[in-house]
C-alpha cells in the first residue's frame, strides 16, 4: 500500500519499474509505480498487446473480446507501437537529418563515416 500525495486514501501498488520514461523519450528514466485503474477511477485506459504478427490484425479480435467482457467499453483509435515511436522520434530524426546535411556540406564527407572535421570529439 502507498499513500499518494493527491488523496487521503491508501492505494495498492500493482507494478513498480526502475526506468520508466513517462512523458517523453528525451526525459531521464525514473522510478515509477502503477495503481489499478479501478482504484483511481481514470476515465481513459490503454491496452498494450505484444504480437509476433501484424499488429493491425489484432484490432478486430481485441474489439470482440472487449465487447464480450464489457459492452460499455469504447475501443477507439487503435495505434501500433511503431506509429507511437515514429511520432516520438520525429524531432530527433529531424535533428539527425539536419546534422548529416551540415556534415556533408561542411566536409563533403559521408555522414556515416568517422569524419570529425565539423564536430571534433572531446
Amino acid at each position: 500500500m502507498v499513500h499518494a500525495g493527491w488523496s487521503d486514501k491508501d492505494y495498492e501498488v500493482v507494478g513498480i519499474v526502475a526506468d520508466a520514461r513517462l512523458s517523453a523519450l528525451g526525459d531521464a528514466p525514473s522510478e515509477a509505480f502503477y495503481l489499478a485503474a479501478a482504484q483511481v477511477g481514470t476515465p481513459e485506459m490503454r491496452i498494450l498487446v505484444r504480437t509476433s504478427g501484424d499488429p493491425e490484425r489484432m484490432i478486430g479480435p481485441l474489439r470482440r473480446v472487449l465487447k464480450r467482457n464489457d459492452g460499455s467499453v469504447l475501443f477507439s483509435e487503435p495505434v501500433t507501437m511503431d506509429s507511437i515511436l515514429d511520432k516520438s522520434l520525429a524531432g530527433y530524426r529531424s535533428i539527425v537529418s539536419v546534422g548529416e546535411r551540415v556534415l556533408r556540406d561542411c566536409t563533403g564527407a559521408d555522414p556515416s563515416s568517422d569524419c570529425t572535421a565539423c564536430w571534433p570529439t572531446t
